[in-house]
């Protein structure tokens, strides 16, 4: 799942670290993808983080809409 911080960074779950980055960062930083876990479901319902939707991929195929008359 993909989440950001609200206010103040959050530490990252101790042992996941990623690419050496140790806390969540608030927006304008990018989200950070982390493990659907108890951890992290508790610092949302905390409201420490939010958690982001992801974006569709640009290779998802176009739905069809047909014209109605």
């Amino acid at each position: 799942m993909l989440v950001i911080a609200k206010q103040h960074p959050v530490p990252v779950m101790p042992g996941t670290a990623k690419d050496g980055k140790q806390f969540i960062d608030p927006a304008p930083a990018k989200p950070v993808r982390v493990d659907e876990n108890a951890y992290y479901l508790r610092r949302i319902a905390a409201g420490e983080l939010e958690r982001v939707e992801d974006k569709a991929s640009a290779k998802a195929p176009a739905k069809k809409t047909e014209a109605t008359e």
